[in-house]
């Protein structure tokens, strides 16, 4: 089973390459599926986790967020540092696991490079910088995930081993943040 999954991670991952392939290499192709691979086995439509944006911008998106999930919809965000919760006419600016695996995937524009790191237990993203090509300012974004707990009965209290649930809104130094020359709040 293993060798098929390694053929088929290297085949997708050449047609891409020769397809024009945007800013992922052809090794972050392979984790990208890999890493989706494990969420579909692992992961369930209902969890919740925390984000935050690292941008030269200001707002919601750069403290912070419980996001609350199910059905694979967000249902919920609240912002644990200013201890606010968004309303539902914004819960669309959040993304699902789904969704950051699609924005990773299809995510073209002027980025040079994307780069994910991915939860070793779950397969969901635990950080993503969106890397701007040289001369393109303003558009560098890494998001940042922690504390994801699954919530379907099968999978109950499941926890991510990237962090403990719960635990303090403040960064506990775990998270590395990786200056950009540039950056933008805008969703890729």
């Amino acid at each position: 089973m293993k060798k098929v999954s390694v053929l088929l991670v290297a085949v997708l991952a050449g047609v891409m390459s020769a397809c024009g392939g945007g800013p992922l290499g052809l090794r972050e192709y392979g984790e990208l599926v890999a890493a989706e691979a494990q969420w579909s086995r692992r992961g369930s439509s209902d969890y919740d986790f925390e984000m935050r944006s690292l941008c030269f911008c200001s707002g919601d998106h750069v403290q912070w967020s419980r996001v609350e999930v199910q059905a694979d919809t967000v249902r919920r965000v609240y912002l644990l540092t200013s201890q606010t919760e968004v309303p539902p006419s914004r819960l669309t600016e959040w993304p699902t696991i789904s969704r950051l695996f699609q924005l990773i995937r299809d995510t073209r524009g002027p980025y040079e490079s994307i780069v994910a790191s991915y939860d070793p237990d779950l397969g969901y993203p635990t950080s993503i910088d969106f890397n701007p090509a040289r001369g393109v300012f303003d558009a560098g974004l890494r998001l940042e995930l922690r504390a994801l707990v699954t919530k379907s009965p099968e999978t109950a209290d499941r926890v991510s081993t990237s962090k403990e649930w719960p635990h303090s809104a403040a960064p506990d130094g775990r998270l590395s943040v990786r200056p950009h020359s540039t950056s933008a709040c805008t969703s890729p």
